[in-house]
């Protein structure tokens, strides 16, 4: 049979070369279905491609993928001539339905690395690939994950905010200095001295540099290394010594250590799925080391990565004892296993004391406990004086931030009579919201057990709603919605989403009285009352003031295009 020349072209026309190339039956990546799907726990490390027969992005991708798969070599761990093998695979998404809900696949195409076990005997979780969809850049991750190491450049300021601001890993560590100096040669062969740490082993650490004249980066005049823990919010500089056994220290100190207790700890530590456990001491300033040395001793030798650690100087936080039910002295010292797992610390699975904090015997009930209540998800004890009141009557949130869109608007805040709300609007647009979420999330984690507050994000770039007496049309802002009239909402006014800042605004405008599970301050609510009518006085006029005493609260939304009918 005789081919038309336009069919010939058809077959020949780029689109055609490019399905073909991209045809399963020409690769050498291994699929994977859920009946042969296994997560590696040998010294093989595993790249898994999840992917979607309808997805164009995936489709570029597929070459790519299998060209990586012929030509990469994985990397030599630091300090060692070990070499672990890599194998690629991919997941069809949509068949394999529940490997896809497993791993919580949203979107595609995404790539998941799976490190099999460490040649330090431990196996570590699986980590998720957020770059760009090139070669080069997988490349760059895999070299990371295999080896451990990797110093990343950092050059513009936007880059700098995604560094350290999409890393949801234990430790973030950047070096602000030339390239050529002898600080920053040292800064190159770190690694080993940093994991030589048994607790640091096992955590994610990142590494970047900073040139020394940027406008960006670390805050210091000239040369300085700045470590985040993003798993207890500490974030401290050394601005001296800048030798690879000092650098390697200091990152281990900042690391390992146990760090004092703020309000963001627990909600850090619980977007770790790995840490179950978190321990927290307290007691007088004066008891208070040894209990802490005999803590992070037994966590950095046995339950590294599984166990938390914190702790408090009971004579400086009356909050915590309150919130605890420990105001009574013969229940200090004091350490409580807090499961994280539901929430911040929302149960005390233990509260050790008295003598069973003597010699020997707080190790032990760590272990005992973790025994326990670790590996099954059983509770080792609960004790109820131990636990919140918001705990025992149901009335503890899990998340302090919730997720508002425009058609729940109505039903969240309008008809909340009595709760203040408070509403963050941003646009994934904006320079500095990654970092300001983190600071409003941090802050609302401290009024979650309350249940007269409500703390809200709401996204401007997917819920185009026109709220009357709101302006978001500078984003990042926050509103206050008062609980005595959610007509008369309030603009937080700060150049800096801190969370002191934060702090202040709220206990000068809440309206509602809190509970009393969170009570820093007497009176909550009645400041904020008189505020609010001091306020509106000046806004309406006295006799506009008296009649709204009267009426009923208006509309919030005013009619236009994507208002929402009320």
């Amino acid at each position: 049979m005789r081919m038309s020349s336009s069919y010939i072209l058809h077959i020949f026309s780029p689109v055609f070369i490019f399905l073909i190339s991209v045809s399963p039956s020409s690769s050498s990546v291994l699929p994977l279905t859920t009946s042969n799907f296994t997560v590696p726990n040998g010294s093989s490390s595993q790249l898994t491609f999840f992917y979607a027969p309808w997805c164009g992005h995936c489709n570029k991708l597929h070459p790519v993928y299998e060209a990586l798969e012929e030509s990469y070599e994985a990397p030599s761990v630091p300090n060692t001539e070990k070499v672990k093998s890599l194998i690629f695979t991919k997941v069809d998404a949509e068949k394999e339905v529940d490997l896809a809900k497993k791993y919580s696949i949203q979107s595609y195409p995404t790539l998941y690395y799976f490190p099999g076990t460490s040649f330090d005997g431990s196996v570590g979780a699986a980590v998720k690939y957020s770059g760009a969809n090139e070669a080069g850049e997988i490349t760059k991750f895999l070299d990371r994950q295999m080896s451990g190491f990797e110093v990343t450049e950092i050059d513009t300021s936007e880059s700098y905010d995604r560094f350290v601001g999409s890393m949801n890993e234990d430790l973030v560590v950047i070096l602000k200095d030339k390239a050529s100096t002898a600080s920053a040669a040292a800064f190159q062969k770190i690694y080993p001295g940093v994991i030589s740490d048994e607790l640091l082993r096992r955590k994610t650490i990142y590494f970047g540099r900073v040139d020394a004249d940027a406008d960006f980066g670390p805050k210091c005049d000239s040369v300085c290394l700045e470590v985040w823990n993003k798993k207890t919010g500490v974030r401290k500089t050394k601005t001296d010594s800048f030798t690879e056994d000092s650098m390697a220290k200091f990152i281990v100190g900042v690391g390992s250590a146990m760090d004092p207790y703020v309000p963001a700890l627990l909600s850090k530590c619980q977007t770790n799925s790995i840490v179950k456990l978190f321990v927290m001491v307290v007691a007088p300033g004066d008891k208070v080391q040894a209990l802490k040395d005999s803590v992070v001793t037994e966590i950095t030798s046995n339950h590294a990565g599984e166990m938390g650690a914190t702790w408090v100087d009971s004579e400086k936080s009356p909050v915590i004892l309150e919130h605890y039910r420990l105001e009574d002295e013969s229940s200090l010292p004091a350490v409580l296993l807090l499961d994280i797992s539901g929430g911040v610390g929302t149960i005390v699975t233990k509260l050790l004391s008295g003598s069973e904090l003597e010699g020997d015997k707080l190790v032990e009930n760590l272990r005992n406990c973790w025994l326990d209540y670790g590996p099954s998800g059983k509770e080792c004890g609960a004790v109820p004086r131990a636990r919140s009141e918001a705990a025992k009557k149901g009335n503890m949130k899990m998340v302090p931030v919730k997720k508002l869109v425009g058609k729940n608007l109505r039903r969240n805040i309008l008809l909340a009579e009595d709760k203040d709300q408070f509403v963050f609007f941003f646009s994934k647009g904006d320079k500095e919201h990654m970092r300001n979420n983190q600071e409003f999330n941090a802050f609302a984690s401290r009024y979650q057990m309350e249940p007269t507050i409500d703390f809200f994000n709401y996204d401007v770039d997917d819920n185009d709603v026109t709220l009357k007496n709101i302006d978001v049309a500078k984003t990042p802002v926050i509103w206050f919605f008062p609980g005595v009239d959610k007509s008369w909402p309030v603009r937080f006014e700060a150049e800096e989403f801190l969370n002191e800042h934060m702090f202040e605004f709220l206990w000068s405008h809440v309206t509602v009285p809190f509970k009393g599970y969170v009570t820093e301050r007497k009176y909550v609510g009645t400041w904020g009352r008189v505020m609010y009518s001091v306020r509106r006085l000046k806004r309406e006029g006295f006799k506009a003031w008296v009649r709204g005493l009267f009426r009923s609260q208006p509309m919030l939304t005013a009619p236009g295009a994507g208002a929402e009918e009320l």
